[in-house]
């Protein structure tokens, strides 16, 4: 199918499982809902709506790289996130989706909530590890990699939220249903958190290769009454932004100009002449 992880990475995800799978024989699954980048929100959106899909995902997951116990880790501040996918995970052990002997077979798996210690940084990945085992909010050097020393120093997988809820559609419709959507660069949708001066601002699922234009203007449903694009910022504190003139621009995973902007988890927040393109890149280096 080539799914790559959509945490802003974009790592092939069988790449992780299967290298955690040849790991030792204690292995750990950590979902990373910590979300705590500004103007990103789809990962709430999806555990608030469909958290069974990212439950369903991340069980196969675990199952795919020999996995017996998950975490699933979310932001601090995301409450109604947290107490869906408790939910949802005790139906799911009530329905022997998960725990001991799942549906009768001779795979077990056990899986516990966590809040985000709070902050950007948490959504890295060894940062996020480090603060599971009561380390410092800091990351860790690399290598080694996660997947060869991860959670206590065993193989983990870590993988965000949205890349988990894809894999029920790829089981069920097969590889090449998925592998058709999207772009050469990337095969698949991608969840957006789209705000700023839109019409229509929210999460929208669009296919890999969409153009900038068409998300703002197809569905956001361009800028607010009465007032001009002058650039959207893409891809969150650690990218950039773009002129209006660079609204064709497609998305793929990686960078998506030389300057530096990139996709990211894919935030993307459309400005209007009311803010300054100057007062928001000094927020973002500021913020970094």
């Amino acid at each position: 199918a080539g799914l790559l992880g959509r945490g802003g990475a974009y790592f092939p995800a069988g790449a992780k499982w299967d290298s955690v799978r040849k790991g030792g024989l204690a292995r750990y699954m950590v979902v990373n809902a910590e979300e705590g980048e500004p103007g990103v929100f789809k990962d709430r959106h999806l555990m608030e709506g469909v958290p069974h899909r990212m439950i369903e995902g991340m069980a196969i997951a675990a199952y795919a790289s020999g996995v017996g116990r998950a975490y699933v880790y979310i932001n601090a501040e995301a409450d109604l996130s947290a107490e869906r996918v408790e939910g949802a995970v005790g139906q799911a052990y009530e329905s022997g989706l998960l725990g001991d002997n799942v549906l009768g077979s001779e795979f077990s798996l056990d899986v516990s909530l966590l809040r985000g210690a709070g902050g950007y940084v948490c959504g890295e990945e060894t940062v996020l590890l480090n603060t599971m085992e009561g380390r410092r909010r800091e990351p860790r050097f690399k290598p080694p990699y996660p997947t060869d020393a991860g959670l206590w120093a065993r193989p983990t997988v870590v993988n965000n939220a949205e890349t988990l809820a894809n894999v029920p559609f790829i089981l069920a419709g097969g590889a090449e249903a998925f592998a058709k959507i999207g772009s050469d660069r990337a095969t698949g949708t991608k969840l957006v958190s789209l705000s700023g001066s839109v019409r229509r601002p929210g999460v929208a699922e669009v296919p890999m290769g969409t153009s900038l234009r068409e998300i703002i203007e197809g569905v956001g449903g361009g800028p607010e009454s009465g007032h001009t694009l002058t650039g959207v910022a893409v891809g969150g504190p650690s990218s950039g932004v773009f002129p209006p003139s660079m609204l064709d621009t497609a998305i793929a995973p990686g960078m998506l100009h030389e300057s530096g902007v990139m996709l990211g988890a894919g935030g993307m927040i459309a400005l209007d002449e009311r803010t300054p393109v100057v007062e928001v890149v000094r927020k973002l280096a500021a913020y970094n």
